[in-house]
């Protein structure tokens, strides 16, 4: 007989998972792909359109922290692109992630042309985070966000 694992298992070996990659590899080096890679519960697996509300409630959630210092991934970005070094061409890949995944998101959710929609999206939540740092103000970032999740609803 197969037992199925509880979704307490799950949660258990996410957080094995979590610290054992997060000693080897430290915090920034360490992805909820990789958690989950590692923990072999899979990433996602829901609908698509709740992934993305997801994220952007994940986002909402730090509001405070963007109006401070801005997006991780855009700041990084922006200063990778400042530098004469090896990382310099690689700069670009960290929103690239971000992209590629929401076109995954909007091509699962059978959105016409999801790589323009994934672009669309991340740049909308980008431009809103830039903003939102630039005149920190956290509450527009929540409110620009409400409305993405109900553009999000109209797919």
């Amino acid at each position: 007989m197969v037992v199925m694992p509880r979704s307490s298992d799950k949660r258990e070996r996410l957080i094995e998972a979590a610290k054992s990659l997060i000693h080897r590899r430290g915090f920034h080096r360490t992805t909820l792909a990789d958690i989950a890679a590692e923990s072999a519960v899979p990433l996602g697996d829901q609908d698509p359109r709740a992934n993305l509300k997801r994220f952007l409630r994940h986002l909402m959630a730090d509001s405070d922290e963007v109006a401070e210092c801005g997006c991780p991934h855009g700041t990084l970005s922006q200063e990778l692109r400042k530098m004469s070094s090896p990382l310099t061409g690689r700069a670009e890949g960290t929103l690239q992630v971000l992209i590629d995944w929401a076109a995954g998101q909007f091509r699962r959710a059978g959105v016409a042309r999801p790589k323009s929609t994934g672009f669309g999206f991340i740049a909308r939540v980008q431009g809103t985070m830039m903003l939102t740092h630039a005149l920190h103000d956290p509450k527009r970032l929540k409110q620009q966000f409400k409305y993405i999740g109900e553009w999000l609803d109209t797919l």
